[in-house]
C-alpha cells in the first residue's frame, strides 16, 4: 500500500482550496490521522458515486478528506451519465430541496471535474438511474474492485447482493454510504440485511436427500465460486458424488 507523501501536502492543499474552497482543513496532525480513516476502503478500487451521494449536503465534508488520497494513489471518483442526467431534471424540480441540493451538486461536479478528479462514464438507458448502476455492476465486477458510495438504502442492498451472484462470478463489491461527519459507513438497510440469515445454506437440499455447499476456487488470482450439490446414497451406494453447477 502507497504511503502519504507529506511532501505533497502543499499540492494537494492548493487542489482542496481550488475544489472546495473555504472549507479546506490544514494538515496539522490530526488532520492527516483522519484522511486515513478511509484508506483501506479506497485503495486499488474503482470508485462510484450515485445522484444521492453527489447531492447529500455530507459531500463537501467527504470529499476534503478523501482528496488527499485519490491525488496520491492518482485514483479519480466515478459516476455515470444517469446522474447527471438525475442531477438536471432535479434542477427544474418544484421541491426547494431537492433544488438546492442539486444545484450544489452541479457546482462539485463542474469542480471535481475542472480538477480532474471525476469521470463520468457514458452509460444511460431510459430507464431509471438504479437499474443503470446494476447493469454497468454486474459487468464491471468482474475486472475489478468496486466501492458503491449510495444514500439509498434500498439501491445498497440490491448492488451488495450483486455479490452473490451464482451466474456471473468476480470481484466483490464494498457498498457504504457518507454519514454526517463525512466518512464512510454502512447504510442501516444494508446491515440489516447483512444480519440475516444466508438466503442458502449448505443443508438446502437435505430434505430431497442431496446436500449444497459453496466451493471458491481461485483461477490466476480470480475468485471463482462453483456451486455443488451432493449425496451421500447415489443409487443405494454410500459414497460421495458432487455434481458442480456452474
Amino acid at each position: 500500500m502507497k504511503n502519504f507523501n507529506p511532501f505533497i501536502h502543499a499540492i494537494v492543499n492548493d487542489v482542496l482550496e481550488n475544489v472546495f474552497a473555504g472549507i479546506a482543513p490544514s494538515f496539522d496532525e490530526q488532520t492527516s490521522i483522519n484522511h486515513y480513516a478511509n484508506e483501506d476502503l479506497l485503495y486499488n478500487k474503482e470508485i462510484y458515486l450515485d445522484t444521492s451521494s453527489l447531492m447529500c449536503d455530507e459531500a463537501d465534508c467527504f470529499f476534503v478528506k478523501v482528496i488527499p488520497l485519490l491525488e496520491c494513489y492518482g485514483t479519480p471518483i466515478n459516476t455515470l451519465s444517469c446522474c447527471i442526467r438525475e442531477i438536471n431534471k432535479h434542477l427544474n424540480s418544484d421541491d426547494y430541496d431537492k433544488y438546492r441540493k442539486a444545484l450544489k451538486a452541479k457546482e462539485r461536479i463542474e469542480k471535481l471535474l475542472e480538477a480532474g478528479l471525476l469521470n463520468i462514464i457514458d452509460y444511460s438507458s431510459d430507464v431509471f438511474a438504479d437499474a443503470d448502476f446494476l447493469s454497468y455492476f454486474s459487468k464491471r465486477r468482474i475486472h475489478t474492485e468496486i466501492l458503491f458510495i449510495s444514500q439509498d438504502g434500498n439501491l445498497s442492498v440490491d448492488v451488495h447482493k450483486l455479490n452473490e451472484s451464482r451466474s456471473v462470478t468476480g470481484h466483490d463489491i464494498t457498498v457504504k454510504k457518507i454519514d454526517v461527519n463525512g466518512n464512510l459507513a454502512t447504510n442501516r438497510l444494508l446491515e440489516e440485511y447483512l444480519d440475516e440469515d444466508p438466503p442458502v445454506t449448505d443443508n438446502a437440499f437435505a430434505n430431497e436427500g442431496y446436500h449444497y455447499r459453496t466451493v471458491i476456487n481461485h483461477n490466476g488470482g480470480h475468485p471463482i465460486r462453483n456451486h455443488e450439490i451432493f449425496t451421500d446414497d447415489l443409487f443405494g451406494t454410500n459414497h460421495n458424488f458432487w455434481l458442480s453447477i456452474y
